[in-house]
């Protein structure tokens, strides 16, 4: 998925793996070098403890990630959670 936040930026989300039994999906930004972590177990999606990690630990990560971006991954979780496939 392709977002694009307000300067015009565009940012590449990747899937990089769904756990339906355990209600969780991962979701990378190469570019920032980091994966989020997402679960719905609660009723209501939000990164699990720790659910910000470096993808490489040698190298650095983005800081911060803007609220478009951060939406959009949230948006993405859900929809993906809900799925039933």
């Amino acid at each position: 998925m392709i977002v694009t936040r307000s300067s015009g930026e565009t940012v590449e989300l990747k899937v990089n793996a769904v756990d339906r039994q355990k209600r969780l999906v991962t979701i990378i930004i190469a570019e920032y070098n980091a994966q989020f972590i997402f679960s719905d177990k609660t009723g209501k999606i939000a990164l699990v403890d720790n659910g910000r990690q470096k993808i490489d630990e040698n190298e650095p990560a983005t800081e911060h990630v803007s609220q478009t971006v951060y939406a959009a991954m949230v948006k993405w979780a859900i929809a993906i959670l809900k799925d039933r496939r």
